[in-house]
């Protein structure tokens, strides 16, 4: 069996990515469908020409803070702009320049027991951990896996988990 070479972060398309403000805490986060690269160099050219709709050109006007492109990363990965936008509402909170769609308040407590599970067990290994730079090869260790618990337990926010990374949306 022949394996292909893992695309570089640059080349993956379907991303909800974060672009981190090298001078403040807050960071923009969006969507594409497609190469993350293309997207990259589109935000850059709205920010050089202070394109108005644009809010990293904004952050960048008002604030005279600048985006740290070079540490661009995919947060999460989606085959279908549903899921995109499912994924990036999820993963926003306060520090998030962008706007973005509000998770209903009923979700709130399941997100913040998402948090605290993803805290407590041991790091996932994938490519879009890594930062995007270019050249740089996204070669993934697979060997960890995550241990999920029995069917006796209670639902945990595993099940949204699994829900969010399932081919079904």
């Amino acid at each position: 069996m022949k394996m292909r070479d893992r695309l570089d972060a640059g080349e993956q398309s379907g991303a909800v990515y974060l672009i981190p403000c090298q001078n403040c805490p807050r960071h923009y986060k969006g969507q594409t469908g497609r190469r993350l690269s293309s997207r990259i160099f589109e935000e850059k050219r709205a920010v050089r020409r202070g394109v108005p709709l644009s809010q990293v050109a904004t952050h960048r006007l008002e604030e005279d803070h600048e985006f740290d492109f070079v540490s661009t990363r995919i947060l999460e990965r989606a085959g279908n702009r549903v899921r995109q936008e499912l994924l990036e509402a999820w993963r926003s909170d306060t520090n998030f320049i962008d706007r973005h769609t509000e998770v209903p308040q009923c979700y709130h407590a399941l997100r913040s027991r998402s948090q605290v599970a993803r805290l407590i067990s041991p790091p996932r290994s994938n490519a879009s951990a890594t930062p995007w730079k270019t050249g740089e090869s996204g070669n993934v260790d697979q060997t960890q896996s995550r241990t999920y618990p029995s069917k006796s337990t209670p639902p945990t926010p595993i099940k949204v988990h699994r829900l969010l990374h399932s081919n079904s949306l």
